[in-house]
């Protein structure tokens, strides 16, 4: 899909004018740094600088991802609404790290590739986190435009930890089962 997505915009960018693949890298240049403006008033982040091209965006994509995930942390909240997102971003980040710490990170990507549910999550929370922090480096901005983004993210992350929960369970209920030395009738 991500192939085919690319090649009809290539296809496509003569008629396209504004929203061709190279407008919109460009337009994305030009967001990430007009929000990094002084008239900001030091409500902003950096990821470094990147030029208009796909590769170069993405050796950005592990700190805009980080940054639309769970930034601003507590110690760059300097008003009461960033504090808020603050908060809600460090047990987002709790969260994640109880997850992969359940899962042992190797089976955190097995499960979501068991489930087309949660591949798609996965998918859609990614793809929007970067493209989100790629361009943004306000934190006023980032804290609206990852709205639609939380939901998805935080969907992944609870259908996760019930899979590795009940796994556990299961294998808790098998060593009993094994103890005790009768097997009992399982109904799934």
């Amino acid at each position: 899909m991500i192939g085919g997505g690319f090649g009809v915009l290539l296809f496509m960018s003569d008629s396209l004018s504004a929203y061709s693949l190279d407008s919109i890298l460009e337009k994305a240049v030009d967001t990430q740094q007009d929000l990094k403006r002084d008239y900001y008033q030091g409500n902003t982040f950096d990821i470094g600088d990147y030029d208009a091209t796909l590769s170069s965006m993405l050796a950005k994509a592990p700190l805009a991802i980080n940054a639309s995930l769970f930034r601003p942390f507590i110690l760059e909240a300097n008003n009461p609404v960033m504090l808020a997102s603050s908060i809600e971003n460090l047990w987002i980040l709790f969260f994640t790290l109880q997850v992969l710490w359940r899962t042992k990170v190797i089976n955190f990507f097995r499960y979501i590739f068991s489930e087309p549910m949660l591949i798609f999550c996965f998918t859609f929370s990614m793809f929007f986190s970067f493209s989100v922090g790629i361009t943004t480096s306000n934190f006023g901005s980032l804290v609206r435009y990852k709205i639609p983004m939380i939901p998805f993210y935080m969907c992944l992350l609870y259908m996760i930890n019930e899979m590795a929960r009940l796994k556990k369970a299961r294998d808790m209920q098998e060593d009993v089962v094994h103890d005790e030395g009768y097997i009992p009738s399982l109904k799934n």
